[in-house]
């Protein structure tokens, strides 16, 4: 109960500690180090095929597969 009194009765502080913390918390955010977060470079390649009503097996045996081994096929592919 004493702090609920105390809130109530000194609004313009309790105010203005949370103005100061999300301050506070702003420039901390700010001041993270950059290799927190480091960019991530993805060398890579996104292929869809659209395969209508064919089964699962059926796109494995005749798209997937077949295009895996010409893309192994190439230099740059490791």
């Amino acid at each position: 109960m004493k702090w609920l009194e105390f809130i109530i009765k000194r609004k313009i502080l309790v105010v203005l500690l949370v103005v100061l913390i999300a301050i506070l918390g702003c420039v901390s955010i700010f001041k993270l180090d950059k290799e927190l977060l480091p960019s991530v470079d993805m060398n890579g390649a996104y292929v869809n095929i659209l395969a209508g009503d064919m089964a699962a097996v059926e796109v494995e045996r005749k798209i997937t597969t077949p295009l895996e081994k010409q893309l192994q096929g190439l230099d740059i592919v490791v």
